[in-house]
């Protein structure tokens, strides 16, 4: 299931580099709980990684 890019969530799934990169479905899990979820490490994703410093900072619970 986890090669089939068709399951991605955007931004990796509209990446222009999906067939050759798919993100890290291990940080996504990580951080959100779901491999299918962006990759956070990812440059192109700068914003998905500024929201999750943000709300590490005031201590929400991603789970």
């Amino acid at each position: 299931m986890t090669r089939n890019k068709d399951f991605l969530e955007p931004n990796c799934k509209g990446c222009k580099y999906l067939y050759t990169c798919g993100g890290c479905r291990d940080r996504a899990y990580n951080y959100y709980k779901n491999i299918f979820a962006p990759d956070p490490g990812c440059i192109i994703n700068r914003n998905y990684w500024l929201k999750l410093q943000n709300d590490l900072r005031k201590g929400y619970d991603l789970r």
